[in-house]
């Protein structure tokens, strides 16, 4: 698995500062997954004052599997981040021992995960894709694909089917001709979310 290069840019919003009851907000989120991709997440840590926040405040868990974590305060970013395992071998991090003081109301941790996979195995009728990802990281709105037999003509998407298993449906998908021979081979289509969904074609 390779990690991508340039990072999708998410949507520009201002931060949301935390109600007066809070001392602080965190909020998780993955830029795009796709299957058998490297995933970047945030975690945007949000405050009033960050020197009336305890250690333990700002002590935060990310799974055992990130890599490159970072720990950004405005333009201030420190790289190659190394947290400790507690005893289910978790990262924790705690940032006041990284960031000791700042004005800043938003810190953000960036860090990897493998993305989502999947497995094919050939049917009767077509193929069955399963996709799936750790049970402790919940990916939404994957990107999933499977190359299929050149059988119909670019004109004739609608001979072919993508059911839903779990949600008893079928699906919008995108076929495509990769090799420009005049018949589809490749469909594309979006998991709404994880951890593990299957796929009839």
């Amino acid at each position: 698995k390779e990690k991508k290069e340039e990072a999708i840019p998410e949507e520009e919003i201002e931060p949301e500062l935390p109600s007066p009851k809070e001392k602080l907000s965190i909020e998780t989120k993955h830029e795009k997954a796709v299957i058998n991709e490297i995933v970047k997440w945030t975690k945007n840590i949000r405050f009033e004052k960050f020197d009336e926040l305890t250690d333990n405040e700002l002590e935060t868990v990310l799974p055992s599997e990130a890599t490159d974590i970072s720990v950004i305060a405005g333009d201030i970013k420190h790289e190659n981040v190394l947290g400790k395992l507690d005893e289910k071998g978790d990262v924790i991090i705690n940032i006041k021992e990284i960031i000791p003081e700042t004005k800043e109301k938003e810190i953000v941790i960036e860090y990897f995960l493998d993305g989502p996979t999947k497995s094919e195995e050939e049917t009767s009728s077509g193929k069955r894709v399963t996709v799936y990802s750790d049970d402790n990281v919940e990916y939404n709105n994957v990107t999933v694909f499977a190359e299929i037999p050149e059988i119909y003509n670019i004109d004739e998407k609608d001979k072919i089917k993508d059911f839903w298993r779990e949600e008893n449906k079928y699906i919008d998908f995108k076929a495509e001709d990769k090799n420009t021979n005049g018949k589809l081979d490749y469909l594309e289509w979006l998991v709404p979310h994880l951890s593990e969904q299957t796929f009839d074609i």
